[in-house]
Order: structure tokens, then C-alpha cells, then sequence
């Protein structure tokens, strides 16, 4: 682990973990040591990830299968953390929806939930576990915004 930091003391929850940037968190992190807790809406793309980042890094990885756009997704997955015994660290906000439509064009229900996951998630989901943060006196937030969301 030369010239790389060193995560082992770290548990991360990623959101939007299931592809892209989220995946690329995640395996990153695992490699420099650090468990994982996995959200994202595909189950089935979580435990094959899961099952991958444990067999290559010997890390701990458990899967929460969530749909942020609930309005009750924050405290939800707070509780499925918690009963899994699970206390995080560090957090990255990465979950998100993009719309590439015209306003007028667009469905209200969709918009609904594009702002759910892209701007309320992120809220409701620090302040869940921000006494877990704040308590392991180490750690992280990364919130990931899309230049397009300005």
C-alpha cells in the first residue's frame, strides 16, 4: 500500500454503489482496506460486487438494497445499517437521477423523484448517520454533484 492511504479503520457507506463512480468508490476503497455498506436500488448487482470486493480484499461488505427517492429511505437505512451491527464512519453521497428533457416535456412524478434522491437524499442520509461520524472522531463526507445539477 505504498503511496496510498490506508482505510482498514474505516466502514464507508456508499450511495449509488451499484455502477459508475459509486462502484469505482467502493472498490477503490475496499483495496485500501476499508468495509463497505453498499445502497443502491439493484440487489443483485450489490451481492455481486459485494462477493467480489470480499474475495479480492478480504473486507467486510454488507448490501442495503434501497430506493432513495422514499421519503422514509434516510431512516430506513439507518435502521438496516444498524441491525446488521454496522457502525459507519465515513460517507459518500453518490446516488443520483438525470433527466435530459425539456421541462414542459417532463414527467412530474420523475421530476419528483429526481429531486428526491439528487437533492433531499443527500441531506436526509448525513444527518442519519452524522452522530456515527461525528462520534468515530475520523472520517469523511463526499458528496457527488454533477456540474450539469448547476
Amino acid at each position: 500500500m505504498s503511496g496510498t492511504f490506508d482505510y482498514r479503520a474505516q466502514t464507508v457507506l456508499v450511495t449509488g454503489a451499484s455502477s459508475g463512480i459509486g462502484a469505482a468508490f467502493a472498490s477503490a476503497l475496499a483495496a485500501r482496506g476499508a468495509d463497505l455498506v453498499l445502497v443502491a436500488r439493484r440487489a443483485e448487482r450489490l451481492e455481486s460486487m459485494a462477493q467480489e470486493l470480499r474475495g479480492a480484499h478480504g473486507v467486510r461488505v454488507e448490501c442495503v438494497p434501497c430506493d432513495l427517492s422514499h421519503p422514509a429511505a434516510a431512516s430506513e437505512l439507518q435502521k438496516a445499517v444498524a441491525d446488521r451491527g454496522v457502525r459507519v464512519t465515513s460517507l459518500i453521497n453518490n446516488a443520483a437521477i438525470g433527466s435530459f428533457a425539456l421541462f414542459a416535456d417532463s414527467d412530474p412524478a420523475g421530476l419528483a423523484a429526481e429531486i428526491a434522491v439528487d437533492v433531499a437524499a443527500p441531506v436526509q442520509v448525513t444527518a442519519a448517520f452524522m452522530p456515527q461520524l461525528m462520534s468515530a472522531g475520523t472520517g469523511f463526507i463526499i458528496n457527488v454533484a454533477s456540474v450539469s445539477a448547476y
